[in-house]
């Protein structure tokens, strides 16, 4: 399993790696202003086209020194890269051996997924990135998702938007369920599965040293640890050399 989870991290990376280079590479040509005259610059401006759509016009800087940042493009950029790490994570989590590392893993990144959309929410509320002010469909999404951590508390105005107090309260909750919950996980399931493992046993021969000896021609013995069970006793002999 642990192949195939590498495999398939590696096939997410590889995406990713393809989306955020199109997204660099059009950014670079806008801050150039390089317009696309020739086939390799119109592919790039195609295919960042098509992955910046949904993001279109949703962070907006008006200091003309920034002009030609592409801003739409680096907000991209990041929601793809967590989105594909919070992808890989879920899919993963079914690919693991025992059922602990599956649940476990399912569930943190559900848990995650479900962080990502309220922290989203509060950041569009408090500069102002509302459904009535941006035409995005990602915009509706998050708020639509995330419609339910509207029934707590009441909102602070600030400036043109504000500070949503309710999804402030449901975000520290949810991050205190996923703290537990890998806790409560780890209890419960973390002896369910018994995983068998074969080990041997190396016994040490018995080591024989034969050297001269000054005086006396007996033979002496000696064992090391003697009172313990259960390592192997080393036994050494001195043989004296025979007479001449």
């Amino acid at each position: 399993m642990e192949n195939v989870r590498d495999s398939i991290r590696n096939v997410v990376l590889l995406v990713t790696s393809v989306i955020a280079l199109a997204l660099v590479l059009r950014v670079i040509f806008d801050m150039a202003e390089l317009q696309p005259t020739s086939s390799i610059i119109s592919v790039i401006h195609s295919v960042s086209d098509f992955l910046i759509a949904p993001f279109k016009d949703i962070v907006r800087i008006n200091n003309p020194t920034f002009a030609t940042l592409n801003t739409d493009a680096f907000f991209a950029l990041g929601v793809y890269i967590v989105g594909a790490s919070l992808v890989g994570k879920v899919i993963t989590g079914f690919l693991y051996d025992n059922l602990h590392d599956i649940v476990q893993n399912f569930v943190d990144g559900l848990f995650k997924i479900v962080e990502v959309i309220i922290t989203l929410r509060i950041l569009f509320e408090i500069f102002a990135i509302l459904p009535a002010f941006r035409q995005s469909a990602f915009v509706d999404s998050i708020f639509s998702w995330s419609e339910w951590t509207q029934t707590l508390l009441f909102k602070l105005p600030l400036g043109e938007g504000y500070i949503n107090l309710s999804a402030i309260v449901w975000l520290a909750i949810i991050i205190l369920l996923d703290v537990i919950s890998e806790r409560y996980l780890e209890k419960l399931l973390g002896g369910a599965v018994v995983v068998t493992v074969a080990t041997t046993k190396v016994i040490k021969a018995p080591r024989f040293r034969l050297f001269r000896r000054s005086s006396s021609d007996s033979i002496s013995v000696r064992i090391d640890n003697p009172s313990s069970e259960d390592k192997p006793k080393e036994v050494y002999i001195d043989v004296p050399p025979p007479k001449a």
